[in-house]
């Protein structure tokens, strides 16, 4: 993400749920193959954040993301052939995303170059879920 201000938005997580998120106004602006990172329609009704730049052993909510590879004419304020990882705030638009779109953003057009899934700490195991069981074990 460039320097400057940041948002409030709002992010579906892979369970349905909407969380605030903060992010600058041109990840939001940012065009994926024709398709608008728009937020998700509905109000907030998560009580954590998803936190973009949450560590892999902090817990919470840490979106999906792509990575998007610049060329020679990189956004404004990036040094040619930088690659930015950039979260993508809708479900629905995340699974139509493959490698190789084209995506513009803050002024230029790169190409995806991979795809980060959503993750949540502690997880899924922690939670239960992985062993069929409907409730947390005690």
């Amino acid at each position: 993400m460039s320097a400057g201000s940041f948002a409030t938005g709002k992010y579906e997580s892979d369970q349905g749920t909407i969380h605030q998120i903060k992010i600058q106004p041109e990840t939001a602006a940012m065009d994926i193959d024709s398709v608008e990172n728009e937020a998700p329609a509905g109000a907030v009704d998560s009580l954590f954040a998803a936190e973009v730049n949450r560590g892999s052993r902090a817990y919470g909510l840490r979106p999906r993301k792509i990575r998007v590879a610049f060329t020679d004419e990189p956004p404004t304020g990036y040094r040619p052939y930088t690659t930015l990882t950039l979260p993508v705030l809708q479900k629905s638009v995340f699974d139509g995303i493959n490698n190789g779109d084209t995506v513009t953003y803050n002024g230029a057009t790169g190409t995806v170059s991979g795809k980060i899934v959503e993750d949540i700490n502690p997880g899924e195991a922690a939670l239960g879920q992985d062993n069929d069981e409907t409730e947390p074990p005690v």
